[in-house]
């Protein structure tokens, strides 16, 4: 992460303060993982073309947060206090306030409300099962 975003997300407003920079900065990386799958051909749009909406960055969140942390991703949100999709704006928000996103005039906070129930989507049963074949066998000494 670059230093200077690191330094704005430390000196984060207090309104937010119940959030972590570690929390910021991986809405920052879920961000770019999000556009990378919404737009595909993102490297030659330029930035505005890139936007994603409330809704895509929640569920992009969803699966970054997936594939970084399993089946911890709902403690690890909940760890830093982020337990709603919401939650997710209010982080967003934040750093548009301090020019580390930006957003589009059609965006707003409420783009964020309910996008889907955490609970829920991370649940252990709602992910791939293991496989059930055997990896590997012992083998008898003789």
């Amino acid at each position: 992460m670059d230093e200077t975003v690191k330094k704005q997300l430390t000196q984060k407003p207090a309104a937010d303060a119940e959030f972590p920079p570690s929390a910021f900065e991986f809405v920052q990386r879920g961000l770019a993982y999000t556009v990378t799958h919404v737009h595909p051909n993102y490297q030659t749009l330029d930035q505005d073309s890139r936007h994603v909406s409330g809704q895509q960055l929640s569920h992009g969140l969803k699966a970054y947060a997936i594939k970084c942390y399993g089946y911890l991703a709902r403690a690890v949100l909940a760890h830093w206090g982020v337990n709603t999709t919401r939650d997710f704006g209010r982080i967003v928000y934040a750093m548009i306030d301090q020019e580390i996103m930006h957003k589009t005039p059609a965006d707003s906070l409420d783009d964020f409300n309910d996008v889907f129930d955490f609970d829920e989507a991370f649940a252990p049963s709602r992910r791939p099962k293991p496989p059930t074949q055997v990896v590997f066998q012992l083998r008898n000494r003789q």
